[in-house]
């Protein structure tokens, strides 16, 4: 297992990991005895749990909300020979598959279920302890599955199929009615249920702070909002990674080659070799120098402030501003990144991308190539299929000029590709914006377009 990275926050202590094809973020709840995982990225074939609970084996309980309590080895076996003789009628094969698992226990998987996902655990009646579990059930119901192999032990497993998700596991000191409670409070505050993740969330009276940091060996001034985190590079003003509030990096700007790490950023403002100030507004670049001007605003400025850009961060958004522009020079404003997280070539289908004039899109328009799509928009966004939020970029006033998206390789793995979208980007790299103006990005925690159009529009720019 490789340790990725560590991240500190008020609430949680969070470590991201690779095992194989396997990326995960663990945190660690600071304040109370909670584990969350996060699947970033699945290549697991079945995931299995272990759980013990402490005191006389026959008075371990496995109990689970929405169905009556199992009590000891023996009546777990019972109800295990139950399920393998429903799963022989349902499904032609004598297993111990969840859905029948339940229903040989007298119940539903609608029974149990609580707003997509099962609560469960093991516990000892005498003492009140052990350990619970929330679930989300969208990963799969039939393969997941119930073992009770020794007299103190049962095994919990899953067969994850690729899928991606978030569960959780917490300690309980006082028996079933702590377990069911915590298990659903976890719920109520950590996950989203369907009908959540198609509107809109509007953070109130949430604060941002902006503190020291580094990202990918660069040295950052690091703004934390309520619904993203965002790694300014101090030498050259621009974003090395753009974490949702989950922990998901849609940059991950990296010292690697090309469009494996080097080429991302936001907004990569000043390109071309040879130019002065190269470099302005991308992350790796040594240009400039960046200040807190406020206790929501980071200036970033060349040398004698030709070049000078203004980062405003808000609840749901932040803004960009391109201050000054020397005589006689161009820029534009890019998103160079991986939306989502993620750029498998085998999952490209996953990300789609939309605007304000086109709605939602699935193509997949190359660099380079006479497909690269080409126009005047207002706005953007790009999102995942296993994130149900996008990431969104805007701009102020209309700067007479076509703009360009495209995917820049697509047909390799994700380590060398990425999303190329720009603000005033020429068809043959053309810089062409040469007037100060204003751009806000950030998420929106919704995925259907008439709803993320509506997010957007009620930003006010002239803040």
């Amino acid at each position: 297992m490789e340790l990725l990275e560590t991240v500190e926050s008020d609430d949680w202590h969070s470590r991201t990991f690779k095992t194989g094809k396997t990326r995960k973020i663990e945190r660690i709840h600071k304040h109370q005895l909670i584990l969350e995982i996060e699947y970033l990225e699945m290549g697991a074939m079945w995931i299995e749990d272990k759980i013990m609970a402490q005191g006389v084996p026959q008075r371990n309980c496995f109990v689970m909300h929405g169905m009556a309590d199992i009590v000891g080895r023996d009546q777990g076996r019972a109800v295990w020979t139950e399920s393998e003789q429903l799963a022989l009628i349902k499904y032609g094969k004598a297993h111990n598959h969840g859905d029948t698992f339940i229903e040989a226990n007298g119940s539903s998987t609608a029974r149990c279920d609580y707003k997509g996902h099962f609560i469960y655990g093991l516990l000892n009646l005498d003492t009140g302890k052990g350990v619970g579990f929330v679930y989300p059930t969208e990963i799969t119901v039939k393969d997941w599955k119930v073992w009770w192999d020794q007299p103190n032990m049962i095994g919990v497993e899953f067969f994850p199929k690729m899928k991606i998700g978030r569960r959780w596991i917490f300690v309980v000191d006082n028996g079933k009615e702590e377990l069911l409670r915590v298990g659903k409070e976890i719920v109520d505050r950590y996950a989203k249920t369907v009908e959540e993740r198609q509107t809109p969330q509007v953070a109130a009276n949430s604060q941002v702070g902006i503190s020291a940091g580094e990202r990918a060996g660069r040295s950052c001034l690091v703004a934390t909002t309520s619904s993203a985190t965002y790694f300014v590079d101090r030498a050259s003003g621009g974003l090395v990674s753009l974490l949702d509030h989950d922990g998901v990096d849609w940059v991950n700007w990296s010292n690697k080659p090309g469009a494996s790490g080097e080429f991302r950023g936001i907004p990569n403002a000043v390109n071309g070799k040879g130019r002065r100030y190269e470099g302005f507004g991308h992350p790796g670049f040594d240009v400039a120098a960046s200040e807190i001007v406020s206790a929501n605003s980071i200036r970033t400025s060349t040398p004698g402030t030709e070049w000078s850009l203004l980062w405003e961060f808000f609840d749901q958004h932040a803004t960009l501003t391109m201050e000054k522009v020397p005589v006689g020079e161009a820029y534009w404003i890019l998103y160079e990144g991986v939306p989502g997280g993620q750029y498998d070539k085998n999952q490209l289908a996953d990300i789609f991308w939309g605007t304000d004039q086109d709605g939602r899109r699935s193509d997949r328009p190359a660099l380079g190539s006479a497909s690269s799509s080409t126009g005047r928009w207002k706005w953007l966004y790009w999102g995942h299929t296993k994130r149900n939020r996008v990431l969104f970029m805007q701009r102020q006033t209309d700067d007479g000029r076509n703009d360009l998206m495209a995917y820049m390789n697509a047909k390799h793995t994700f380590s060398d590709g990425m999303i190329v979208f720009g603000f005033g980007r020429g068809p043959n790299t053309e810089s062409q914006l040469r007037l100060p103006n204003k751009f806000a990005l950030g998420f929106v925690e919704t995925v259907a377009h008439d709803a993320i159009a509506t997010g957007i529009r009620s930003l006010d720019l002239a803040r």
